[in-house]
Order: C-alpha cells, then structure tokens, then sequence
C-alpha cells in the first residue's frame, strides 16, 4: 500500500499519510502484558528450583539450551520462560559470552511465600464418586 501511496491507518500500528508527509511504523511489539497467574512451563522451571532437584541438574549452572533439552522444552520456551519469570521479578539472568543462565534468590522459603498467589493448579475440576462404575470394579 505504501508503493502505491495509499493512505492507511492500522490503530496502534502504523499510520500513512503521504499528502501530510506522515509515515510512523511500529518498529517494535509492544510489550506484553504480565499475566496474573504463570504460565505452566514457568512453574515446572519454578518448582524444580524449588523443591531442590539440583542432584540431578542443577538450574545455575547450566545454560538455557541445556535447560531446554533437560526438561524436553524448546530453547524458545525456556527463553520465554526465563523472562516471564523475571518480569514477576522471581529471578535473574547472568551471561557468559553468549550463554545465559537463570539465578534464582537464595531463601526459597521467601521466593515461595512470594510466589504461591501466582502458582495455579493443574486440576481443572473435582468430580466425586459414591460408587465405582462397573467398567473399572476388579473381577
């Protein structure tokens, strides 16, 4: 629309107006808002710290990328994931070169008093049973 100056306006994006000499364009998304609640892969990241599973993979020492193929996520996720929790300012990053790693605060009792309002449950209703159904009784 531009090559054939025709005047437009998007709300928010962009706006053209040649006649006026007009020409303003989003150069970057906006940021995104922080949700309430975390996003579940924030909480798998989140609770791993949390619960001390350091044993096994230790979350400071080791890299996004490593992070991602540990927990079967993608690096983009982790990514995500790394900023959606320092935006609710649950942690920090440090870099190395091009490496990035996640610092969590020290006092885990403190992080989880803070975090528990943004923590949601992965059950999405209760249903309750005054019999079992004959399809799962054991013959």
């Amino acid at each position: 629309m531009i090559e054939r100056k025709v005047q437009f306006n998007f709300p928010g994006q962009n706006l053209f107006m040649l006649y006026l000499l007009v020409d303003l364009r989003l150069l970057f998304e906006p940021k995104k808002e922080i949700g309430q609640k975390l996003s579940p892969a924030a909480q798998v990241i989140l609770l791993w710290y949390l619960l001390d599973k350091n044993i096994l993979f230790d979350l400071r020492r080791n890299n996004f990328k490593d992070v991602a193929a540990f927990v079967k996520y993608s690096a983009m996720t982790i990514s995500k994931v790394a900023a959606e929790l320092y935006q609710h300012d649950i942690c920090s990053f440090q870099e190395d070169g091009r490496d990035k790693f996640i610092e969590f605060r020290e006092d885990k009792k403190s992080l989880w008093n803070d975090v528990e309002e943004k923590l949601s449950s992965p059950i999405s209703k209760n249903i309750y049973f005054t019999e079992l159904p004959s399809a799962v009784t054991h013959k």
